[in-house]
């Protein structure tokens, strides 16, 4: 059984997409004080950017 693989501290849409494209099962978005924190409305574009990517037509 192959496994899976998450990526963590993802902050910008460019960040997210080199994730997902590369293969990345999960991708992990901190919202605990951090450097690479990311509120809510950024982390909804995040996800919003790679679900539209994942979905068009290759």
């Amino acid at each position: 059984m192959p496994g899976l693989v998450k990526l963590c501290g993802m902050r910008t849409p460019d960040d997210a997409l080199a994730a997902a494209e590369a293969g990345a099962d999960f991708l992990g978005l901190v919202f605990a004080p951090s450097p690479r924190r990311v509120t809510l409305e950024e982390a909804a574009e995040l996800c919003r950017v790679v679900r539209q990517r994942q979905n068009a037509p290759r």
